[in-house]
């Protein structure tokens, strides 16, 4: 599982999970239990990658982005990955930032 947490937003912090299951992609509210990778960042952080102003990797690369756990397991699964950016898609293109 890979947990998503951004902190200080505007209706406090955030996280939900995404949990990778036989090929089966799913993402959920809250922290998950057991998460193996963990994204860490901030609001405005967040806002910046999700409009495309700043890539992860450049998030990540000035310390904007803190990741822990098993990142190999990201490499390893990539594709699945890629589908979940396809998900939201819509709630982006809806998103009043």
């Amino acid at each position: 599982m890979v947990q998503q947490e951004v902190i200080g937003g505007p209706g406090g912090d955030a996280r939900w999970h995404v949990r990778l299951d036989d090929g089966d992609v799913r993402v959920l509210p809250g922290a998950a239990t057991r998460p193996d990778v963990v994204f860490h960042q901030d609001h405005a952080t967040a806002l910046a990658v999700a409009r495309g102003e700043l890539s992860a990797q450049s998030a990540f690369m000035i310390g904007k982005l803190q990741v822990r756990g098993d990142v190999n397991l990201l490499m390893a699964h990539h594709d699945l990955f890629d589908s979940v950016d396809d998900v939201f898609s819509t709630v982006r293109a809806a998103t009043e930032y």
